[in-house]
């Protein structure tokens, strides 16, 4: 998170990290969920599922995830709605507000999407191997979106290039890039020139002169 951090600050785009509420975990829970994998493990393997209206939620009739989502989606709306109450003060344009979701994050942004609050709407979506967790229609003001992700992560994976599809289907903004790489092991090396020419062809950044 660091690295991309950096990367955009370094373009002139302010970052504000949005810490949402999660399921809570005991401290037994969290410990084993985050034991570093042996270095000559075998790559990471998700189950096959079937994608539905972009929808890769691994447990999508599971009370309390789908309770802690709507949780998240709020957060992310009083984010969006902080940020442009304070974008005077902060020295950002309104009108450039937009979502960098990483894995769970992704959803929430899409999530925050699809709730469609005035005021809370991102005006772009950044997805990094985040799919989204509920089923997906494309909004007629829908966002721009730039999706990468692992040609090997499964049900996230099919679940971008279901939405970049849906996207482009309606004639929408989209793209989308799948990196042959182990899972988990992308970094800016690989998108963060492609991302931020992207900004700029979207108008969402001026371009720097040479």
């Amino acid at each position: 998170m660091h690295k991309t951090i950096a990367l955009l600050n370094a373009k002139g785009v302010a970052v504000i990290v949005l810490e949402y509420r999660t399921l809570q975990r005991t401290p037994a829970q969290i410990a084993q969920s985050t034991v570093p994998r042996p270095p000559v493990a075998r790559p990471a393997e998700f189950p096959k599922m079937e994608i539905r209206n972009a929808n890769a939620n691994p447990a999508p009739d599971d009370p309390a995830l789908n309770k802690v989502l709507h949780l998240a989606v709020t957060d992310g709306q009083a984010a969006l709605r902080l940020v442009r109450s304070k974008a005077a003060q902060w020295h950002i344009d309104p009108d450039r507000v937009g979502m960098f979701g990483t894995s769970a994050g992704g959803g929430v942004a899409f999530g925050t999407m699809m709730a469609g609050e005035e005021g809370a709407m991102p005006d772009f979506i950044i997805s990094n191997f985040g799919p989204a967790l509920q089923d997906i229609t494309v909004p007629q003001h829908a966002p721009p979106l730039f999706l990468m992700t692992e040609a090997w992560h499964g049900p996230v994976t099919d679940g971008l290039v279901d939405l970049f599809q849906m996207w482009i289907g309606q004639r929408k903004p989209a793209e989308l890039h799948v990196f042959d790489v182990p899972n988990f092991s992308m970094t800016p090396d690989l998108w963060g020139q492609r991302l931020i020419n992207w900004m700029v062809e979207r108008g969402l950044l001026r371009r720097t002169p040479e």
